[in-house]
């Protein structure tokens, strides 16, 4: 690679992001290149300090804050002296929780300046409610490479399911709950653009 390269891995809940991720870091393991992964610290679900696929595959991971990350660059700096050499691959798990307005953009601009770096960013395209979610936008306009994937849909079986829909006592959440509620299939399901439901959402 004689340039830095920026890859965006997106898609709905259950689309398997993190399992490509986790296929690309195995096949950058093969290759013997050094890799370091990060996740932001709301992620609760795969523990502290790993990323972990619905299969059961886990890496070990560096939680790093949402409203902190330029520690990225601190951390990335730190493990480098520790091993000796710079890390070739840089991974970034559910990094849709990095608001917008943060400066989560301008850390991953800054890495794949360095011609010798390649940033894997992983993370949801919609929220809730279907709309762009956090810093989501922005990484995919500046992306090299974009895989875009979809998910099985709960109610009728399409394989285009596309829009996480949130659960509350096993109904469609209201357009007004909060953005962000960590969960997994117990608040979660994935479904098509036929079977989304978003009570409360204001008429355009």
């Amino acid at each position: 690679m004689n340039s830095g390269h920026l890859e965006v891995v997106t898609g709905t809940m259950f689309s398997g992001k993190t399992d490509e991720l986790l296929r690309r870091l195995r096949r950058v393991r093969i290759g013997g290149q050094p890799f370091i992964i990060f996740k932001p610290t709301v992620d609760t679900r795969s523990g502290k300090n790993r990323i972990k696929s619905y299969d059961g595959s886990e890496l070990e991971a560096h939680d790093v804050s949402v409203t902190r990350p330029k520690d990225i660059l601190t951390i990335l700096a730190r493990e480098e002296r520790k091993l000796g050499i710079p890390f070739k691959v840089i991974a970034i798990d559910e990094v849709q929780f990095f608001p917008r307005e943060s400066a989560i953009r301008q850390v991953i601009t800054a890495l794949v300046s360095d011609k010798s770096r390649r940033v894997i960013a992983a993370g949801l395209d919609r929220d809730f409610r279907g709309e762009p979610f956090g810093a989501m936008p922005d990484l995919l306009a500046i992306a090299d490479e974009i895989t875009k994937l979809t998910a099985v849909c709960k109610l009728c079986g399409s394989h285009q399911a596309c829009f996480p829909q949130r659960l509350i006592n096993g109904k469609p959440a209201s357009y007004r709950s909060p953005q962000i509620l960590v969960g997994s299939d117990e608040s979660y399901e994935a479904r098509c653009r036929n079977c989304f439901v978003l009570p409360g959402k204001p008429k355009v």
